[in-house]
């Protein structure tokens, strides 16, 4: 009866335990089958003889009891007792892959099971001396002390311990490198080596709340202390026991935040198309050193001046055209931000005083005339305007245009009223110059000119032309180029007109020419203008003629061919 009831007691265990599975229910088998045996066989029979019999011990070669639990056996020896002499690999980094682990020692047994850390693994059997198993890497994220033992269907072994070792940690940077005081984004992200699951970032000593990203990086959470004023924070990166240890401290100044600027005004308020290099000044509130204007949206060389002033230079490109510029101030982070942005006006220039050439036409043109004119401030969208009406206009440069009087403009003597407008934004219209229709009248002559011999190196020098055949319209040219000319006060007969320095740089001859557009041909005889060299000085006196040593005085010289240009020495 009782060799019946142990053959079906491991099932009866198996069936009622709830926690170990089959391995620990046989081992708990080998320890309580005799009290079960003896328990079960008192119930079942009522000869206490036959109790006593079934209740004797037995050896594992099943001798026969002999009555007091110490049978003899005849069929074999006893098996080794269960343990393990060693492990390999004894220790492993954290953060390792799976790995084989390798356990000697006796006992085992072909259903024998490793437990790594409480947790069932992988088993391979090799011999009763040798056994594999199998560790996933997610044991071995964080270092620990993974307790190994193994388990028989009759018992456990003896733990022995596999040590998972964490890394050094190191700290490479923290972003952001700069905290500002109150702010509300307290997560710091820290790169670095050897991070681990368990990795905790301590600030200024303490630990702080760390979540593991990867084994570069973890993310750390300020507390609302730690950036409540101005100072440095100091973090180290810790990597508890096994092995581990704690990395050199990165440290974050918490800063007050940069001001948000504004800006006030602009001076100028307008620029002019095609201004060279032009440099605006801005004024407002909250600049910095580092404050930069943006144009548009794209920043600009900016020069720091003051907390309420900079200047910032405008691109060639920013005044190729009219319109409207968008200028914004920009302070880095921490704080900082960008100001409401304020417009500039890329205008149009506005149009001066124009001359033209020729001034006057004679009446009754049977082609049309081709007239120059002449400013300083034109641009392609300049029109000409004759007596109000718009005029075909050809654009040569910013200084020059040119216009038809048609042949119904030549028609009748007068005057015609000549115009150059520029067009919004900015622009505007010149002042009046007038196209005199005239009768033809004789071509001019040139007798003499006063003075016809310049010393070179003059300022601008007025030239007297004396001749015949003058009128109101007439220009005195130089080398071919039209100079401002005004009739002399004794009436036609005379002309003045203002060589400029630019044209008396140099030694040489000037062609001197009238022009009278009414006349047939209209260009006079040509007189010879020399540019000389100026004459050698000569000193005749010296004031005064001596003085104290090593003292500045101002000395007056006297002579002749004294100019106003300097040798050079």
């Amino acid at each position: 009866m009782c060799i019946l009831i142990g053959a079906f007691l491991p099932k009866i265990l198996t069936r009622f335990n709830g926690k170990k599975g089959p391995a620990v229910s046989i081992g708990l088998l080998g320890r309580l089958r005799p009290l079960f045996v003896c328990f079960l066989s008192l119930v079942l029979t009522s000869t206490f003889t036959l109790l006593i019999t079934g209740c004797g011990g037995s050896n594992s070669s099943g001798g026969s009891g002999n009555g007091t639990g110490t049978g003899s056996g005849t069929g074999g020896t006893t098996p080794p007792a269960l343990a393990i002499s060693s492990i390999s690999p004894a220790s492993a980094p954290a953060g390792s892959s799976a790995l084989t682990l390798t356990i000697s020692g006796s006992g085992f047994v072909s259903s024998s099971v490793v437990e790594v850390g409480g947790v069932s693994e992988a088993t391979t059997y090799v011999s009763a001396s040798q056994i594999t198993a199998v560790v996933p890497a997610t044991q071995m994220a964080s270092g620990a002390d993974l307790a190994v033992i193994v388990a028989n269907a009759s018992a456990d072994s003896a733990a022995t311990t596999l040590e998972i070792d964490n890394p050094a940690p190191t700290i490479a940077s923290v972003s952001p490198a700069t905290e500002v005081t109150g702010t509300a984004s307290l997560a710091l992200t820290v790169t670095g080596t050897g991070f681990v699951p368990t990795t905790v970032i301590n600030v200024n000593g303490t630990p702080r709340s760390t979540s593991y990203s990867s084994a570069t990086q973890a993310i750390v959470t300020l507390t609302a202390a730690d950036v409540a004023s101005v100072g440095t924070l100091s973090l180290t990166a810790v990597n508890a026991k096994p092995a581990g240890g704690t990395s050199s401290a990165a440290t974050v100044p918490v800063v007050t935040p940069n001001p948000v600027p504004t800006i006030s005004s602009l001076n100028p308020a307008t620029v002019i198309v095609g201004a060279s290099s032009p440099v605006v000044t801005v004024t407002g509130t909250g600049f910095l050193g580092s404050t930069v204007i943006s144009v548009n949206g794209s920043a600009r060389t900016t020069t720091f001046t003051s907390g309420t002033q900079v200047s910032v230079a405008l691109t060639a490109a920013d005044v190729s055209a009219p319109g409207t510029l968008f200028l914004a101030a920009v302070n880095p982070a921490p704080g900082g931000g960008t100001s409401s942005a304020i417009s500039l006006a890329i205008n149009n220039p506005a149009v001066g005083v124009i001359q033209l050439n020729p001034s006057a036409l004679t009446v009754g043109g049977t082609v049309a005339a081709t007239v120059t004119v002449t400013g300083n401030t034109f641009i392609p969208a300049s029109v000409v305007q004759v007596n109000g009406l718009a005029r075909a206009t050809t654009f040569v440069n910013a200084t020059t245009l040119t216009f038809s009087a048609t042949v119904a403009d030549q028609a009748t003597q007068g005057t015609l009223a000549v115009t150059v407008t520029n067009p919004a934004p900015g622009g505007g219209t010149s002042p009046i110059a007038n196209l005199t229709i005239s009768s033809q009248t004789q071509t001019p002559v040139i007798t003499s000119i006063t003075p016809n011999s310049i010393v070179a190196g003059s300022t601008d020098t007025v030239i007297t032309v004396a001749g015949t055949g003058f009128t109101a319209n007439s220009v005195v040219q130089w080398n071919g180029t039209p100079l401002a000319t005004s009739l002399y006060y004794y009436g036609l007969s005379t002309l003045e007109a203002t060589v400029p320095a630019a044209d008396l740089t140099t030694s040489g001859t000037a062609s001197v020419t009238v022009n009278t557009p009414t006349a047939s041909p209209s260009l006079s005889n040509a007189i010879t203008v020399s540019i000389t060299n100026p004459p050698a000085p000569t000193l005749t006196s010296m004031y005064p003629s001596g003085g104290p040593i090593n003292t500045a005085a101002a000395v007056t010289l006297t002579g002749t061919g004294f100019t106003t240009s300097r040798p050079s020495l």
